[in-house]
């Protein structure tokens, strides 16, 4: 064996490891806007052992709950800052962690009542503190409740990795009325930028 076989062979793993080198990941972070869209509202039915949509749109008042969904939309963009290392100079396969942040805030939540209520609350009366935001705790049996107005801070929470597709949270009426009735509600945000987003449960029997 010639003595520049023997110089390449021996040279071989080094290169090797020279290569792995200068393809592993720096930390990169990319940032995303995004800005909320709209609502959609659901009922909910919590007389059974599980949270379930309401087929019939009918509800022991007892058990009666709002399923929120906020729709999103990403509006803009930042690339992370590139590494000056070799790393730049291979075609090396990094996954990057996406930073979603939004555009702007919630500022307030409240829930309306479209129809009569109580005596107390008429028509287009709000509601909100009737309702408390659901929350699943650490044990799979612990249900806690959460007043509203400190659960959509949620709505402004940084998030990772998880898109911007959306987020929904159950709230649950907690008061209800005294007597059977017709109801139908109205979520109502108000954002940082001025902007008002609304949406409206479809008509329930509350028995």
């Amino acid at each position: 064996m010639s003595y520049k076989k023997i110089i390449l062979i021996l040279f071989v793993p080094f290169l090797l490891q020279v290569i792995i080198a200068c393809c592993e990941c720096e930390n990169t972070l990319r940032t995303l806007n995004f800005t909320n869209k709209s609502i959609l509202l659901d009922n909910l039915d919590h007389s059974g052992s599980e949270i379930k949509f309401s087929a019939t749109n009918t509800v022991v008042k007892e058990a009666y709950g709002i399923y929120v969904r906020v729709l999103r939309e990403e509006v803009s963009f930042y690339d992370p800052i590139k590494s000056l290392s070799l790393q730049g100079a291979y075609a090396c396969s990094c996954v990057e962690d996406i930073r979603y942040l939004p555009k702007e805030n919630v500022t307030s939540v409240q829930v309306l009542t479209l129809r009569d209520f109580d005596t107390n609350h008429p028509t287009n009366s709000d509601v909100t503190s009737l309702f408390k935001a659901f929350e699943q705790g650490n044990a799979h049996y612990e249900i806690k409740y959460t007043p509203i107005v400190d659960y959509f801070d949620l709505l402004n929470k940084t998030h990772y990795n998880y898109g911007v597709e959306g987020i929904s949270f159950d709230i649950f009426l907690l008061t209800p009325p005294s007597v059977a009735s017709s109801q139908q509600f109205m979520v109502r945000m108000t954002l940082s930028d001025g902007r008002i987003i609304e949406g409206v449960t479809p008509l329930v029997e509350l028995i």
